[in-house]
């Protein structure tokens, strides 16, 4: 979308946000998968 992105302020800001949010994903979804293979398959995902 070329009209939201020129209408930005900053379009950098965006893209560091963008790149955090990313990041934040990944790096969630990294240790989702960790703790998922190093414990017991369990249904809660607190539970120690």
């Amino acid at each position: 979308m070329p009209d939201a992105a020129t209408a930005l302020p900053a379009p950098g800001l965006l893209d560091t946000a963008l790149r955090w949010t990313c990041a934040v994903v990944v790096g969630g979804f990294c240790l989702l998968l960790h703790y998922a293979t190093d414990q017991p398959p369990r249904l809660g995902l607190g539970g120690r």
